[in-house]
């Protein structure tokens, strides 16, 4: 029961305060409701904004892909060619693709632009062991034994536990004919890593 008419002046002002408190709370809810979402609108705005004025990464990026599925349908020549676009396309990703596209140069038998690639990065990057076992593999098919060699011996250097360097030094020992010494890295191999069935496959070949 109200206490005079609701629409009496008295009535008006003894709610006045009420409404305003009520009409600030209702403001301030919705408020807290949607700004999160107006955040994440202007979030995804910005971002396809970036999209959208960066087109040159997307096609880079298309490229590298293409690249890889070319890889993995054995299409080396074809790979070879996408990443070399994808290098012409954004050069401050030279490094990145370097590995790769020698790795596609090694398996097409172009083993003077694989080692191009490679001295390339390893100009930047002298001690990145991956590049440096690919350079070893790429010397080896190119019948380069004594380079491959070396650098397998480098990275025994660095680390004398490198179980993929220690195999490949045994390897090309053998094939350099120096038997005595593959056959002494493989056992030390095998004494060192139980169970490495290469390293004894190794040393029946020698």
């Amino acid at each position: 029961m109200w206490l005079c008419s609701p629409s009496s002046p008295e009535s008006t002002r003894r709610l006045a305060p009420v409404v305003f408190i009520i009409v600030m709370l209702a403001f301030l809810c919705t408020t807290v409701r949607v700004a999160p979402a107006g955040a994440a609108a202007a979030a995804a705005q910005t971002g396809h904004a970036d999209e959208a004025h960066n087109p040159a990464a997307a096609r880079t990026d298309s490229l590298i892909d293409a690249a890889v599925s070319a890889a993995r349908n054995d299409d080396h020549t074809r790979s070879i060619d996408l990443y070399r676009h994808a290098a012409e396309s954004a050069p401050d990703r030279r490094p990145e693709i370097a590995l790769p596209l020698a790795r596609e140069l090694t398996w097409a038998g172009r083993y003077d632009e694989a080692e191009a690639e490679l001295a390339l990065f390893l100009d930047r990057r002298p001690k990145d062991r991956e590049v440096r076992l690919h350079r070893a593999l790429n010397f080896s098919w190119a019948g380069e034994i004594e380079d491959a060699l070396g650098v397998y011996e480098d990275l025994l250097h660095d680390s004398p536990d490198d179980l993929e360097a220690s195999l490949g030094r045994a390897r090309m020992l053998s094939w350099a004919g120096r038997l005595k010494e593959s056959n002494r890295e493989y056992g030390r191999v095998a004494a060192a890593h139980a169970g490495v069935t290469s390293a004894e496959l190794g040393r029946a070949q020698g």
